[in-house]
């Protein structure tokens, strides 16, 4: 059974053979958070034109120590014509109105020394002092942006400057949410002795809220075949991507599986090494159709939503995802079975992860004490033994 990183990297080369990126046009209110599915090279110079850096005297670098006379004009942002000053001479100009030919410097408004009508030039004047010069900053054509890229406002505002309203990114699947269960019901409602609110399906939902993963909670699936099975399909006409969670052992009335095979998905993946939830963990595909089926046991869900879930879904949406990873000196001793991968959930702080023991896949409460995890997949690490963490969101 390969591990949880090896499932990931084989559902991907499966899904790269067989998915058909989509590609989409968006426009820049609808770009952010969207990623790129092409090259974006700028339209124009940056700067388009010449222009002054600040308000001053615009003259040419040659008559530096000189007196200049200054011409009797203004040189304002938005003029659009160039204006040309003979030689020897001095003209006024505001912040971003375009240089005038024949000079090539400006000098600020409260550093210019005036007198009679004219300027005095300093001595340590150099060439393009307050001048920014046409295509300083890149040319036309210069490629400023590559595929894969996610669009940030940075980004945003580069394309705005550049007069770029479209650009083409990758279509973003549509993705819907189940839990499955008898015993579950929603959190607005009055819990019995027996009942357990379903916290599965806004767990993973947050989860993918957090990383920009769009989706839908379609509600809970009761323990009944005919009515799974209607609602797997029912979905499956909308949605390119499926998570449910429950359902996933060999339980009797564990049918979501056996719905899927009947809607003619084949199994990719069944069971991952990885405790907790990695042997129920399943997932399915069908022409450009995914299903992944998550155990019901809070922990294990959620974990494996972030560890497993969110690269793949990341992948197909056109995104590298990487988690946040750092080195650490291990706390404590850990034990582990022999050709197992299993999960320690702990905290860490200046460089030290501190594991809790005794973690089950249905308790909840050590994720709120955490701010990382640690996948051990050797037989024992013992203290200040090296090792790497994965980050836990924004903690």
């Amino acid at each position: 059974m390969k591990n949880l990183k090896e499932s990931v990297k084989f559902i991907i080369s499966i899904l790269n053979q067989n998915f058909r990126r989509k590609i989409k046009t968006v426009n820049l209110n609808e770009a952010l958070g969207r990623i790129l599915a092409g090259e974006i090279s700028a339209k124009r110079n940056s700067p388009v034109f010449s222009n002054s850096a600040l308000d001053g005297y615009a003259f040419c670098d040659d008559y530096k120590g000189q007196v200049l006379e200054i011409l009797n004009d203004t040189i304002f942002a938005g003029d659009k014509k160039i204006r040309e000053i003979e030689e020897a001479k001095a003209i006024k100009i505001m912040t971003g109105a375009p240089m005038p030919k024949g000079a090539n410097c400006v000098i600020r408004l409260e550093d210019a020394v005036i007198e009679n009508g004219k300027i005095s030039v300093p001595c340590n004047t150099k060439k393009n002092d307050g001048n920014r010069e046409m295509g300083e900053e890149f040319f036309k054509n210069e490629r400023m942006l590559v595929r894969g890229t996610k669009i940030s406002p940075k980004e945003i505002l580069f394309l705005a400057s550049q007069g770029i309203y479209e650009i083409p990114v990758f279509y973003e699947h549509k993705t819907a949410i189940f839990s499955s269960g008898n015993e579950l019901i929603e959190p607005n409602e009055e819990a019995g002795d027996f009942e357990i609110y379903n916290a599965n399906s806004y767990g993973i939902s947050a989860i993918f809220n957090y990383f920009g993963i769009k989706n839908s909670y379609l509600g809970i699936i009761k323990d009944d075949k005919s009515a799974t099975k209607n609602a797997l399909q029912n979905a499956l006409e909308v949605h390119d991507i499926i998570i449910t969670s429950g359902g996933a052992s060999v339980g009797e009335a564990d049918f979501v599986a056996l719905c899927i095979k009947d809607l003619g998905f084949e199994s990719i993946l069944e069971g991952v090494n990885f405790k907790p939830g990695g042997k129920p963990l399943k997932c399915f595909k069908k022409d450009q159709k995914i299903v992944f089926v998550l155990p019901g046991n809070p922990l294990a869900s959620f974990i494996l939503s972030f560890l497993f879930v969110i690269p793949i879904i990341k992948f197909l949406n056109g995104e590298t995802f990487k988690f946040f990873r750092q080195k650490a000196k291990f706390q404590g001793n850990f034990k582990n079975k022999k050709n197992r991968a299993n999960l320690l959930l702990g905290m860490f702080e200046n460089g030290i992860f501190t594991p809790f023991e005794n973690i089950s896949s249905y308790m909840i409460s050590p994720l709120l004490k955490s701010n990382a995890i640690l996948i051990c997949e050797c037989e024992n690490i013992e203290n200040n033994d090296e090792c790497e963490v994965i980050r836990l969101f924004d903690k």
